[in-house]
């Protein structure tokens, strides 16, 4: 597992859900589950838009260029954001 995931880590997390860590404006982690629940690193392509989200209150929905997704962020005690999501609606179910 590649280190700093812990906050993708948690139970129930489903395959496909992505998370990112950002610091500064610069996304200094970021992967997906894969269908083991282990973290794959996201492509600098791939992860284009992460750092534009923005910690909320709650959760949100954001459009980022791999589609539309529902996430939840966090603000750790060293300032940087950490959020986690997937897409949205998850496919095969209503909306």
């Amino acid at each position: 597992m590649p280190e700093g995931f812990g906050f993708l880590l948690q139970p129930g997390q489903a395959e496909g859900t992505r998370g990112a860590e950002v610091s500064d404006g610069v996304v200094t982690l970021a992967a997906v589950l894969d269908e083991t629940g282990t973290p794959q690193p996201l492509d600098q392509e791939t992860s284009a838009g992460l750092a534009e989200v923005r910690a909320e209150a709650g959760p949100s929905t954001v459009d980022l260029p791999s589609g539309r997704y529902r996430v939840l962020t966090v603000t750790t005690t060293d300032g940087s954001t950490q959020w986690t999501g997937c897409r949205w609606p998850r496919p095969g179910t209503r909306r």
